[in-house]
């Protein structure tokens, strides 16, 4: 009977240091907002093209359409750059969420 006092007093004490040591596990949100994931050349006008006067309108017209639809496509590429950042973060901020929620002793492993 003593054997088994002595096992259940070593088995407490390892519990309380190992709940000791977990619970000094932290997991803190991401410091950084968003917007510091942000390329700054979003912040930046997608210029309009620009026409050109020769002797042919219709050239001139011709060549500018395809000059915008170039500037589309660039100011097109940047939204779907922002959605693909915001989408990031979100994913990255439910992860620290999820990792705050867990027990202590499921935050001892990694991810």
């Amino acid at each position: 009977m003593m054997h088994y006092a002595v096992r259940l007093t070593l088995l407490s004490a390892m519990l309380t240091l190992a709940a000791g040591c977990a619970s000094s596990i932290q997991v803190l949100a991401p410091r950084d907002g968003c917007s510091t994931l942000i390329a700054s050349r979003w912040a930046e006008d997608v210029p309009s093209a620009v026409i050109e006067h020769s002797d042919d309108a219709a050239l001139d017209w011709q060549l500018f359409g395809i000059a915008q639809t170039g500037q589309l496509k660039i100011a097109n590429r940047d939204k779907a750059d922002a959605l693909e950042t915001i989408k990031r973060c979100e994913a990255r901020d439910a992860q620290a969420v999820e990792r705050i929620g867990r027990p202590w002793w499921d935050r001892l492993r990694p991810g």
